[in-house]
């Protein structure tokens, strides 16, 4: 079965936890008795900052529910980084390996699904090549963030075997960047890989004389390289497909997704100007979006069969959510992490080896943020694990040879395992009610989808059971349901209560509004109507049924005027047109009889 939307996302969260948890408590044991010095500096301040405004910022939150799975994630990332930076916990290089085998893994699976062979069709996918995750886009940003992690497992790689082996992982990568289409990564890869050859261009041992001839081997051996892997992809016809992805950008005779992304960004500006100091809460960006859909430009994605979900552009969801205070505390913890690199580099201190650790997880890093720019990954389970890693390293080599004042004598790890203790049950409670109020959802859908209403009806009821307050899709749909067996009344309970959870969701308005009008409430059928029309007033069947009350209430004017909104609107729409023409009929076409209603 394959599960609409983002399905294997809170199971990977919940995993991440769980199993670093584990490691993270062995360590408390292994060091309980072990007094350490711990040093403070400014990152350490703007994450706990950062913490508690993603916390505080549900108190504006339409429904709070939607951030639980997100903010504990954010506050299992703090304690990570804590951890980590505290207990001086070396994961480089080590970590290089681990992930250049697991990028490895994900770019053969997803070009093997690429060319569908069978044996790995059980994958669940949404849109192919995705790998293990659910989304092509999703895998793709994964592996280019990694990246940097395979140049450094080569470089820190002393079998020639285990050389070769990363080299293979990085070709078969960048293959597998190509063949998603995903231009984020393509770009993310680009710039990385230009700041690096600008780096090592300006290093020492470039310059010197005798490295001349080592230097132009190597130019050769990467010009040799790129024309084959040009030469390959022209001939499988991958070239085609790339060079479209990029002209997208530049066409203007249909919309692009990069348009389309401006669209929503300009319309998030909107969002944000009218909540920039408190934000609407974490996770709600989509409860709150539909009312700015069309603020500065019209949305065209944006009907009843699809509404935005995020952005696309996580630094203006997460200004959006948290407001500029808790979006300011995160753009100062990335900008002291990079003046930290500053100091590093320049430091005499430093190893070498230190600072070529620093290089490779600073260009991930770069590629996270270039990849936030266009796409959401910090909704994901994975990225915001890599940031704090990243950032987690660069702070602790700081406090460790630069910075190295202000200690203090702190039971620390107390401290963090009451905290992660909290943190993981949380994570033991919630997330697999999250997880089974998904799965018993999407069974729903599907039986929903095959016109079976009773077992649709009977696994959205168990959805629901499992976190009341998560999904409001779920209630929707048991409204639809009932609203299909001619239960009216059941069904306009269901539909209040996916209202209460998202007020502004334009699918329920309009059918709770259809299913008051079966009852002949048209007053509460006008209200809701009006409701869904302030939001999409460009709904020509949603004019068509506000003339239908209209009519039934004996007020022709009203109704006349909503059937010719609805036919300028849509001029196909037969339902509008109809009744237009029955309403003359019945006013002799003068309107006489109407003209005092």
């Amino acid at each position: 079965m394959k599960i609409p939307g983002e399905f294997e996302n809170f199971p990977k969260m919940s995993f991440l936890q769980w199993s670093l948890s584990v490691v993270l408590i062995y360590q408390f044991f292994k060091e309980r008795h072990i007094k350490k010095t711990i040093t403070f500096n400014y990152i350490d301040i703007l994450i706990l900052i950062f913490l508690i405004l993603c916390s505080t910022s549900l108190y504006n939150a339409i429904n709070p529910y939607q951030a639980i799975p997100v903010l504990i994630h954010w506050w299992f990332c703090g304690i990570l980084y804590f951890f980590i930076v505290f207990n001086e916990i070396t994961l480089f290089p080590n970590l290089f390996f681990f992930s250049s085998i697991s990028v490895g893994l994900i770019a053969i699976i997803g070009i093997l699904q690429n060319y569908q062979v069978d044996f790995i069709s059980f994958i669940p996918q949404t849109v192919s090549p995705a790998g293990t995750f659910g989304n092509k886009n999703m895998a793709a940003h994964f592996v280019a963030i990694l990246i940097p992690y395979i140049f450094g497992a080569i470089s820190f790689s002393k079998n020639k075997i285990h050389k070769y082996l990363f080299c293979s992982i990085l070709i078969i990568s960048f293959f597998y960047i190509l063949l998603t289409g995903t231009r984020a990564s393509w770009l993310a890869v680009l710039i990385s890989l230009t700041i690096a050859v600008i780096l090592y261009l300006n290093t020492h041992e470039f310059r010197k004389n005798n490295n001349y001839l080592a230097n132009i081997q190597f130019f050769i051996i990467l010009i040799i390289i790129i024309s084959c892997f040009y030469l390959f992809i022209k001939e499988i016809g991958l070239l085609n497909n790339i060079l479209n992805r990029i002209l997208e950008c530049f066409q203007n005779e249909k919309v692009s997704s990069a348009q389309l992304r401006l669209i929503w960004w300009s319309n998030t500006i909107s969002l944000i100007k009218d909540n920039i100091w408190t934000g609407i809460g974490l996770g709600n960006f989509k409860i709150v979006y539909p009312l700015y859909h069309a603020s500065n430009c019209i949305d065209p994605m944006f009907s009843n069969s699809y509404q935005l979900q995020h952005v696309h552009n996580d630094f203006l969801e997460l200004i959006s959510e948290i407001g500029i205070w808790g979006f300011l505390s995160f753009i100062l913890i990335i900008l002291n992490s990079f003046y930290q690199v500053y100091k590093i580099a320049n430091s005499r201190v430093v190893n070498p080896y230190s600072k070529q650790i620093l290089l490779y997880v600073s260009l991930s890093l770069i590629n996270l943020l270039i990849i936030c720019f266009f796409s959401f990954p910090l909704k994901r389970a994975l990225p915001p694990i890599l940031l704090i890693i990243n950032i987690a390293y660069i702070s602790l080599t700081f406090r460790k040879s630069v910075y190295n004042k202000n200690k203090y004598n702190l039971k620390h790890n107390n401290i963090l395992t009451i905290f992660l203790i909290l943190i993981l049950s949380a994570s033991f409670f919630l997330y697999p009610k999250i997880i089974l109020n998904d799965k018993y959802y999407a069974e729903g859908l599907n039986f929903l989808r095959n016109r079976q209403l009773n077992k649709a009806e009977e696994q959205l009821k168990k959805s629901y059971q499992m976190f009341y307050n998560w999904n409001y899709n779920v209630f929707s749909l048991l409204g639809y349901i009932n609203e299909m067996n001619k239960n009216y009344s059941k069904a306009i309970t269901y539909y209040k209560i996916s209202l209460k959870l998202h007020p502004n969701n334009i699918n329920t308005l309009f059918r709770i509004a259809i299913s008051y009008s079966k009852q002949q409430d048209f007053n509460y059928a006008k209200l809701y109507l009006k409701k869904f029309l302030t939001i999409m007033p460009q709904s020509a069947e949603g004019h068509a049924n506000l003339g239908n009350i209209y009519f039934y209430q004996h007020n022709y004017k009203a109704a006349e005027s909503e059937y010719k909104i609805a036919n300028a609107l849509n001029p196909n729409l037969a339902i509008a047109r109809n009744n237009l023409r029955l309403l003359y009929s019945i006013c002799r076409k003068n309107l006489e009889i109407c003209t005092s209603r």
